[in-house]
C-alpha cells in the first residue's frame, strides 16, 4: 500500500479539508491545520475544566451534562452541536429556540459558565472532525435560514465558528431580545446585523485576522478584548466596531433600536454600497 494512501482518503479531505496547492474552498491555507493543532491540545489541556464543569452541571440540575441542538453548518449541511448545558431540562410552553433576557430557563451554573462562552468547549470535537472551525460565522437554527437574504447566504460558504466578531459585538446579544416581539426583533434586526458583519467577515477572511479575533477572544474574558485592533482606518470594514458589545448599559425596552443603525451611527461597521 502507498505511504500516502491517506491523503487519497475521503475521510481525510472532509477531516482536514487540506488542499496542498493552498487555498481549499475560500478557506486560508494554514486555517486548518492550525484548528487541527489547536483543537488537539485544547481538549488534552483542559479535560480537567471540561470534567469540573460536567460535575457542576450534573450537581446542579438533574438531566444530562451535554446539550444537543440542531445547526446549520457549511453549505447548509445540518449536523448536531454539542454544548454544556446552561438550561433547565425540560420543554418550555413557548418551545423558544433562542435565549432571551433574564430567561428563567438559565441555572445557576448556566449563569456562570455563559458570559464566559465556557459552556462552548465542547465544541472542539467539531473543530477536529471539520464541522466547526476555531473562528467563523456562528452556526444558525435551521429554521432561521428561511429568513436570509439573497446575499447573507455566502456566508454558509464558511465553517462555523467557535467564536467570531459578530460574537464578541454581540456578547450581550440577550439584552435585545426582550418582550412579546423578542423573535421579529431578531428577525428583522437582529440576525440581519450580526450576518452583514459575518459576510464583511467571509469576503476579508486571512490567518492573522482569525489570530486577532481569537486573541480579542481570550481578552474578553477579562473585558479586554478592546485591547486588540481589529480596523482603525475608516476603509476597513470593522471601522467602529470595536470588539465589545455596544449594548452594555442599554435600556431594556421591547423595541430597541436597530442594532445595525446604532453600530454606523458608531463609525460607520461596513463600507456603504
Amino acid at each position: 500500500m502507498s505511504p500516502t494512501w491517506w491523503r487519497r482518503s475521503p475521510r481525510w479531505w472532509a477531516i482536514t479539508g487540506a488542499s496542498f496547492g493552498g487555498n481549499q474552498g475560500g478557506e486560508p491555507a494554514l486555517k486548518r491545520p492550525f484548528d487541527l493543532i489547536v483543537a488537539c491540545l485544547g481538549l488534552v489541556v483542559l479535560s480537567p475544566v471540561l470534567a469540573g464543569i460536567a460535575a457542576a452541571i450534573r450537581l446542579d440540575s438533574p438531566g444530562p451534562v451535554l446539550y444537543r441542538a440542531q445547526r446549520a453548518g457549511r453549505f447548509g449541511k445540518p449536523f448536531t452541536m454539542l454544548k454544556f448545558r446552561t438550561m433547565q431540562d425540560r420543554r418550555e410552553a413557548h418551545g423558544t429556540k433562542i435565549t432571551t433576557h433574564a430567561d428563567r430557563r438559565v441555572t445557576r451554573v448556566g449563569r456562570l459558565l455563559r458570559p464566559t462562552r465556557l459552556d462552548e468547549l465542547p465544541q472542539l470535537w467539531h473543530v477536529l472532525t471539520g464541522a466547526m472551525s476555531l473562528v467563523g460565522p456562528r452556526p444558525e437554527d435551521p429554521h432561521y435560514l428561511g429568513y436570509y437574504s439573497d446575499r447573507h447566504w455566502a456566508v454558509l460558504s464558511a465553517r462555523p465558528g467557535i467564536t467570531s466578531l459578530t460574537s464578541l459585538l454581540y456578547r450581550d446579544e440577550e439584552r435585545l431580545l426582550v418582550g412579546d416581539d423578542w423573535e421579529r426583533v431578531y428577525i428583522d434586526e437582529v440576525m440581519p446585523a450580526k450576518l452583514d458583519i459575518d459576510l464583511a467577515y467571509v469576503e476579508r477572511r486571512s490567518f492573522g485576522l482569525d489570530l486577532k479575533i481569537l486573541a480579542a477572544t481570550a481578552l474578553s474574558l477579562l473585558r479586554l478584548e478592546r485591547l486588540v485592533p481589529l480596523g482603525e482606518s475608516s476603509s476597513s470594514p470593522y471601522y467602529g466596531a470595536r470588539p465589545s458589545s455596544p449594548y452594555h448599559g442599554a435600556p431594556q425596552s421591547p423595541r430597541p433600536r436597530s442594532p445595525l443603525s446604532r453600530k454606523r451611527a458608531r463609525g460607520g461597521l461596513l463600507p456603504t454600497p
